[in-house]
This record gives structure tokens, C-alpha cells and sequence, in this order.
């Protein structure tokens, strides 16, 4: 879900941006489509939403139907204000709460600048921060400086195994 999200956040952004005419409904086909592997990921809509399939559509639907009707009521400028205005309370929000800071410390726990991390990983997890290391995707070991770009602003562009790795590990853990 973590990559879904933040690709359909890129997705929205670039139509509700676009000039071109349906681009919000070209976003939603787009969103809804069953079978198209989620960045990011090895799965399709169709797989991860199993079961709250048609919640999904309707929830899409209505969101896109209530910006189509800002759009065609507004201007470009004050309509990119309305859609814009519910992102403002969650700017620290972008992959889970606290985002920035999250990915800030996991950088500098991979980079064994954290050792109160490596202690605990040891004592609470059983797991040597070596091994930690050793087991990540190539990615980790070859650019952290991409991979903390790639968190930032687009993780999905990492792949399903890096993201996969992420995700079971307590690299990115709030509390450690």
C-alpha cells in the first residue's frame, strides 16, 4: 500500500496539474485499473484490494466526480488552491507519520552512525547489524544517497524488494 500511495499521489498531482481536458478521468482509469501492477510492487489492484474492490472504485469515483466539479466551477489557479488544501495539514505525511525525519534516521542507521540502533536491533530483535546490512537489497549497499532520494520523493521507484526489505526490517521504526 506504501508504494500504491505514494504513486497515486505523483498520479493525482500530475492531473490535477495537466491543461489537457479528462486528464482526472484518464487518473482515475488509470487508478481503478485491475491490472496493472502497482509500482513498486510484484501485485495488481485486483490482488491487494480483494474484497473491497468495489469500495475502492467508489471512493476513487466520488473524489475525482467532487475535483471535476471544482475544476469546471473554478478557475486553473483557484481550483489547484481547493485541491491543494487538504494536503496542507498532512505535509509530514507522505509514506506514514513523521515521514522526513524517518527516512533521515535510517539513512544514518545504515550508515552505522546510529549505535544506540545496532544495540537494540541485537537485544530486542536478535538480529546483528551486519547481517542486517548484508540481506538488504543491492540498492542499499551500492547508493544510499538514491535510496533516500527515492524515499523522499518517489519509493516506488525503488522496487518491490527494496521496498519489501524496508518494510520488514525496523530501519524505519519511529521509536528505536
Amino acid at each position: 500500500m506504501f508504494a500504491r500511495n505514494t504513486w497515486v499521489y505523483h498520479q493525482a498531482l500530475e492531473a490535477v496539474n495537466s491543461p489537457k481536458q479528462y486528464a482526472l478521468l484518464r487518473f482515475e482509469k488509470r487508478v481503478l485499473d485491475r491490472e496493472l501492477v502497482w509500482p513498486g510492487t510484484s501485485g495488481t489492484l485486483t490482488q491487494f484490494g480483494y474484497g473491497a474492490l468495489g469500495e475502492i472504485k467508489k471512493h476513487a469515483k466520488k473524489r475525482i466526480d467532487y475535483l471535476m466539479y471544482l475544476q469546471e466551477k473554478f478557475s486553473q489557479e483557484e481550483f489547484l488552491v481547493l485541491a491543494a488544501f487538504h494536503s496542507l495539514g498532512a505535509s509530514d505525511h507522505f509514506g506514514m507519520p513523521a515521514w522526513e525525519p524517518r527516512v533521515r534516521a535510517a539513512m544514518g542507521r545504515l550508515r552505522g552512525q546510529d549505535p544506540e540502533f545496532v544495540e537494540r536491533l541485537k537485544a530486542v530483535y536478535q538480529i546483528d547489524f551486519c547481517e542486517l546490512l548484508r540481506r538488504a537489497p543491492a540498492v542499499v549497499h551500492d547508493d544510499l544517497p538514491e535510496v533516500e532520494r527515492a524515499l523522499l520523493n518517489a519509493p516506488y521507484e525503488l522496487g518491490a524488494e527494496a521496498l519489501d526489505w524496508f518494510a520488514w526490517n525496523p530501519v524505519l521504526d519511529r521509536d528505536l
